[in-house]
């Protein structure tokens, strides 16, 4: 008898134990969760982290290294000599020229002719000494070369930077706008590229340490300015492809259009005229654009509206920043709201809208 009881107590006493377990077991099985949960947060915040630096390292490290604001570029003329700026003819625009005594001088070859496009490394950077600096302060010699200069304690020489300029083309609208203010810029349709950037009044880079004073107080021709591409202007005449282009995406074609041009055009008591008053007679669409025709484009504007000008300059880039640190963002100001007048001053390229050459 004895013995059974022995055994139920031993039976009971194990199934206490067990229970007592269980219990513990299920509070602590919420506190683990969350261990696990809190571990497992950490985990991906690390692994984002490491994701982040590889992306950054092999994606984005040259943009931010190449900023126009980060001085830290300059400490690479400690190891190389800044590479050439060489126009698509094969002209030398810039290059440095190293003395036996180990001083360097940056030179500029067609001096004013490229002021403003190539820019200055003195006394701050502008131009493409600017925009490429990072790629001119770069060597890819070949790495033994590298080597034995590290060695022998000499510079590699940094990368040359390939435009798009034409030396010949630049020095022919150089010469044609003479002295007279103002920017000429020559871009190849098929590509986009930039044959020609040029502005006066101008300077000479090669000069620009002993002149700078000079320059940064010259109230009256502002030489340092690049118009090119920091002038804002009025598009004129040229903003009639914008209309042109929305009045074809509006109406899914140009035929059909009729205009009886009499020399000017009244809405709402605003009158536009058209060059010289020229009467142009009856228009279709093609001959409307061949005439640059004021009036047609007037009357186009008010039928397309603020709205609709404003969709198709903003798809050109109106209002928009370009993908480069010194040009100035071309505005445009029309909207649903937008008086008649407005509209057609707009539509022909003049009211408020504003673009660098």
């Amino acid at each position: 008898m004895r013995d059974i009881e022995e055994k139920e107590r031993r039976r009971e006493l194990k199934k206490r134990q067990k229970r007592k377990a269980r219990e513990i077991s299920e509070k602590r099985r919420p506190r683990n969760r969350e261990y696990t949960l809190v571990s497992c947060f950490f985990v991906l915040i690390f692994v984002s982290m490491i994701g982040y630096l590889i992306y950054f390292n092999y994606a984005k490290s040259d943009d931010f290294i190449n900023s126009p604001y980060n001085t830290r570029q300059d400490t690479f003329s400690d190891r190389v000599v800044r590479g050439k700026i060489i126009s698509a003819d094969g002209q030398v625009l810039a290059q440095t020229n190293v003395y036996e005594d180990g001083t360097e001088e940056r030179t500029y070859p067609y001096a004013n002719m490229f002021a403003h496009v190539v820019g200055y490394d003195t006394n701050g950077k502008s131009g493409l000494e600017s925009e490429a600096n990072f790629q001119l302060l770069t060597s890819h010699e070949f790495f033994l070369n590298q080597m034995k200069n590290e060695f022998k304690n000499q510079k590699n020489t940094g990368d040359s930077v390939i435009t798009t300029l034409n030396a010949d083309l630049q020095s022919t609208a150089y010469n044609a706008l003479g002295d007279r203010r103002g920017a000429v810029v020559a871009i190849e349709p098929s590509t986009g590229k930039i044959l020609v950037e040029m502005s006066r009044p101008d300077f000479d880079p090669n000069t620009i340490s002993q002149n700078w004073d000079t320059l940064v107080n010259d109230s009256n021709d502002s030489s340092l300015l690049n118009r090119a591409t920091n002038g804002a202007y009025p598009p004129g005449s040229t903003f009639k492809v914008v209309t042109a282009l929305d009045y074809f995406r509006t109406k899914g074609s140009l035929e059909g259009f009729s205009y009886l041009c009499e020399g000017s055009i009244t809405r709402e008591d605003h009158t536009i005229r058209c060059y010289g008053g020229t009467v142009h007679g009856q228009e279709d669409f093609y001959s409307a654009f061949a005439n640059s025709c004021n009036s047609a484009f007037a009357e186009i504007g008010t039928m397309l509206g603020g709205s609709s000008l404003k969709k198709t300059a903003e798809d050109l880039l109106f209002n928009k920043s370009l993908p480069l640190s010194s040009y100035k963002k071309s505005t445009f100001t029309l909207n649903g709201k937008s008086s008649v007048a407005e509209v057609m001053q707009t539509a022909i390229g003049q009211g408020n809208t504003l673009v660098s050459p």
